[in-house]
């Protein structure tokens, strides 16, 4: 008799376990995909190949794949990175990027996962273009499929969208660089998870220092309104740091990076005043120059 009531108590505790597990299933399929519209909502600047990185042509081939804005500092480098979006796991995003340049041509090639199965897809990103030391532009595209099986039919496949864009910068001279960048010129398939328009942008640099200005226009939705965003970044040493600023709603980052000889590593914080922090996290090997120095300028 004291075996069975331990059998069955052991029942018990095991059919709480199983259903706390599926209460804490159920709310994260459902506060994974409203975080997903806060971020559209915030005006996100990207998903498949966020890392933390400057505004502004990028040297990680992960930036260079989100912006199509190339550096003129771009080398041979594998960058791979992780994000967890509001504190979910379930809409976590892990990329891998490789990329690099020759003769000013440059190139990168980034894998995507995001999000459980249940809600998540995988991506593939391609960038291609050019930068010298006064000017530099690419082309960018990413395809997506939803790992959810008997995902809605398209053009494309069941769950298989595609989007492409383009970026380009100009060294204005006296350290600033602007820029405009469109990712989303083209789309095919099932609509993207963050729908991004027009940005466009300003940096001054000074020394191991600087600062930027830039404007997200909202992406194919007359009613939405365009957002915002101001940085600081300082160095040094071997040390960067960064801060920026954006609106719809106000709310703020940090991030810093550190270099060593064959690799570099970095981490941004991002606050949100309704679904708390967002955590990103990357390394790159061989080590960036530093993110906060201008580009390499011609002999006179």
């Amino acid at each position: 008799m004291r075996a069975v009531r331990d059998r069955a108590r052991d029942r018990a505790q095991d059919w709480a376990q199983t259903r706390e597990a599926a209460r804490s299933r159920a709310a994260a399929l459902i506060l994974a995909p409203l975080a997903l519209l806060a971020l559209v909502a915030g005006r996100g600047g990207a998903q498949d190949f966020a890392s933390p990185a400057l505004a502004g042509p990028a040297v990680s081939p992960l930036a260079l794949i989100e912006s199509g804005l190339p550096s003129a500092a771009t080398r041979t480098s594998l960058a791979a990175s992780a994000t967890r979006w509001f504190a979910l796991p379930e809409l976590a995003t892990r990329s891998l990027g490789i990329g690099g340049s020759w003769r000013g041509a440059c190139a990168a090639f980034g894998l995507s996962q995001t999000g459980d199965p249940e809600l998540g897809w995988t991506a593939l990103g391609l960038a291609l273009g050019g930068a010298s030391p006064r000017c530099g532009g690419a082309l960018r595209a990413v395809a997506r499929r939803d790992r959810l099986p008997g995902a809605e039919p398209g053009p494309l496949g069941p769950g298989a969208g595609l989007e492409a864009g383009a970026g380009a910068w100009a060294d204005a001279g006296a350290g600033l660089t602007l820029w405009a960048s469109a990712p989303q010129v083209w789309l095919r398939g099932a609509a993207p998870p963050l729908a991004r328009g027009l940005e466009l942008g300003a940096a001054l640099r000074a020394g191991d220092g600087g600062l930027w200005l830039l404007r997200r226009a909202p992406a194919r939705d007359a009613d939405d309104r365009a957002g915002h965003e101001a940085g600081l970044a300082f160095g040094l040493g071997v040390l960067s740091a960064w801060a920026r600023a954006r609106d719809g709603p106000l709310r703020a980052s940090i991030g810093l990076a550190a270099r060593a000889r064959l690799a570099e590593a970095s981490a941004e914080v991002s606050s949100h005043p309704v679904l708390g922090e967002t955590v990103s996290i990357s390394i790159a090997v061989p080590a960036r120059r530093d993110p906060a120095a201008p580009p390499p300028r011609p002999a006179p």
